[in-house]
């Protein structure tokens, strides 16, 4: 399991890296050894903290109950960075990513943070007050939000913005997609 932990933390520095030096978020420098064994089958959950820092993540599951979150770290890409692998995966469209903005997501694994007390949520709101800014909102609300949600699955609502500190998620902020 050991050897399991550490493949996948160097596959989230791979992942991190990848994410900076494409013009994605901002994500910390995460270390770790190279793989030892192989990935584990979609789905398996993480249950060690994610390193301090900002991640752009699909929210899979919240157990308010439990005070925990289920994330699928991605890439947010836009602009030169997004069109780049756009054009690679899409090579006959040379027009980019509609809204200029691409999603990947190499990685199907879940991670399982706990949530901290004082969590700061902010939500887009968009049907309830038609514009894109970000209103505060709730942990508890979370679920109940999510569902109202048009998805094809539990991991298909727009990204999120998850803030880890000391191994605890410190703030959940949603991005807005067009």
């Amino acid at each position: 399991m050991r050897q399991l932990v550490r493949w996948r933390a160097a596959s989230l520095a791979v992942l991190l890296v990848a994410s900076v030096g494409c013009g994605g978020g901002a994500a910390p420098d995460a270390g770790g050894g190279g793989p030892t064994e192989p990935p584990a089958p979609p789905g398996d959950v993480i249950r060690v903290p994610l390193p301090d820092g900002r991640f752009a993540a699909r929210l899979c599951g919240v157990d308010v109950a439990a005070r925990t979150v289920d994330v699928d770290l991605v890439v947010w890409l836009t602009g030169s960075a997004a069109r780049r692998i756009w054009a690679g995966e899409h090579p006959d469209d040379p027009l980019g990513p509609p809204n200029d903005y691409l999603v990947v997501d190499a990685d199907p694994t879940l991670w399982r943070e706990p949530v901290g007390p004082g969590v700061e949520v902010r939500l887009v709101r968009l049907a309830e007050d038609s514009d894109a800014d970000l209103d505060p909102g709730t942990f508890e609300e979370l679920p109940g939000y999510l569902a109202a949600q048009t998805s094809e699955g539990p991991c298909a609502h727009p990204p999120y913005w998850v803030t880890v500190a000391d191994g605890t998620v410190v703030g959940i902020e949603e991005q807005y997609v067009p």
